[in-house]
């Protein structure tokens, strides 16, 4: 959960360059799926790096970071809604 100085999670940096290996995308979003929705110094998502990307499988990168944004604002939503009640 911790950003480097210019904002960025090791999400950024993987959607942006590619994952070193296989399942790392998945862990992190599983350690902090928030992280897809954390802005950089530039205002950027790990999505918004991840659709100006060029590596090999950036879009199932895309894909996984997507579904778990959709994930987050769902959750997010829901504890809107209980705490109204």
């Amino acid at each position: 959960r911790e950003s480097d100085p210019q904002g960025m999670l090791p999400l950024h940096y993987i959607a942006q360059w590619g994952p070193s290996e296989d399942g790392i995308v998945e862990e992190l979003l599983g350690v902090y799926a928030k992280g897809v929705m954390v802005l950089n110094e530039d205002h950027m998502s790990p999505v918004d790096l991840c659709r100006e990307a060029n590596f090999d499988g950036w879009e199932d990168v895309l894909d996984l970071c997507l579904r778990s944004a959709k994930i987050v604002k769902r959750v997010a939503k829901k504890k809107k809604k209980k705490k109204k009640k």
